[in-house]
């Protein structure tokens, strides 16, 4: 009877997906389909343990000055996906604010960036390849 115990709680082991730590520090380089400049060559996130994210790039620093917080999260297909937008302001007063969707293959690290000015369509988006660090 010992034995069968031990026979079911491996058997629910083996039988259980296995989750991947997703969190860490993953360093991506894009090559730039059609944005315009306004998807990164390079970016940097940070997944943290809670959800919460830090993206930091070039195009990010030019507006803000400093990397953007959001949060994460984990598709149904393994995906990494990180929501972010910035607000700019050109010298003219002008506003606009830039929304990204970054989608990362946890198993290929391959990346995927959208960005969606608001209020104008567009289809700007760029592919590459990241690398976990950390």
């Amino acid at each position: 009877m010992k034995l069968l115990g031990y026979f079911v709680a491996f058997g629910c082991l083996v039988c259980s997906p296995a989750v991947a730590d997703i969190t860490g520090k993953y360093e991506c380089e894009l090559r730039d389909g059609n944005s315009g400049g306004w998807v990164p060559t390079e970016i940097h996130f940070l997944l943290n343990g809670d959800g919460s994210a830090v993206v930091a790039d070039p195009v990010s620093y030019h507006f803000t000055e400093a990397p953007v917080q959001t949060r994460y999260s984990q598709t149904r297909g393994g995906k990494i996906r990180v929501n972010w937008a910035i607000n700019t302001q050109d010298v003219t007063a002008q506003r606009a604010r830039m929304r990204y969707r970054a989608e990362i293959d946890s198993s290929s690290l391959a990346i995927y960036i959208r960005a969606d000015p608001a209020d104008y369509r567009a289809n700007l988006s760029g592919r590459g390849n990241c690398r976990k660090v950390s």
